[in-house]
């Protein structure tokens, strides 16, 4: 997969501070990433974020802000990431609901087909919705290393920081989430 931005060889998998927190497991030098500003408030939901989007949302950031690694220009992203999530589960919603409707009329079909007028099958327009919702979930959580892999081999200290040695911002999130 070739680095869209027009530079040579492939784009970098993983953030060098996901490096740091997974272990330099090829052993090469991590580059020092530049200093990005952390947000500089608690960073709140979009409104363009439907109950369950502002849930995933809350979780993806108080976690990237406890570990230290959320930058304000971060937020964009997750907002596409909490989006592709709630666009899924509203296709699924949907779907499920077709398949009730189905039931009730009587209608022997899959949950994710209709009969067309032909005689054949067709997917409803929210399979296709739900795919590329749950594509478009796997690119931003690979951009931010929330891949199950990824996460098993995430190496943290065994009690969280806590105290006044954490910053402001961090003491606020530990008490939003209860930590």
């Amino acid at each position: 997969m070739s680095n869209p931005a027009g530079s040579r060889g492939d784009r970098p998998k993983k953030s060098a501070q996901v490096k740091r927190l997974l272990g330099n497991l090829g052993h090469h030098p991590i580059p020092d990433p530049p200093v990005l500003p952390p947000p500089t408030k608690l960073p709140t939901p979009p409104r363009t974020l439907d109950a369950v989007g502002r849930k995933l949302w809350k979780d993806v950031v108080g976690g990237l802000l406890q570990l230290g690694i959320l930058s304000q220009f971060d937020l964009a992203a997750i907002e596409g990431y909490c989006e592709a999530y709630q666009t899924a589960v509203r296709a699924t919603l949907a779907l499920q609901q077709r398949a009730r409707e189905n039931k009730q009329a009587g209608i022997a079909a899959p949950y994710f087909c209709y009969k067309a007028k032909d005689g054949g099958w067709m997917p409803y327009k929210e399979v296709g919705v739900k795919e590329k919702a749950w594509a478009a979930l796997r690119m931003y959580a690979i951009e931010f290393g929330f891949t199950p892999a990824s996460r098993s081999r995430v190496q943290l200290p065994t009690h969280p920081p806590a105290g006044p040695h954490l910053s402001s911002e961090q003491q606020k999130v530990q008490q939003f989430f209860g930590s």
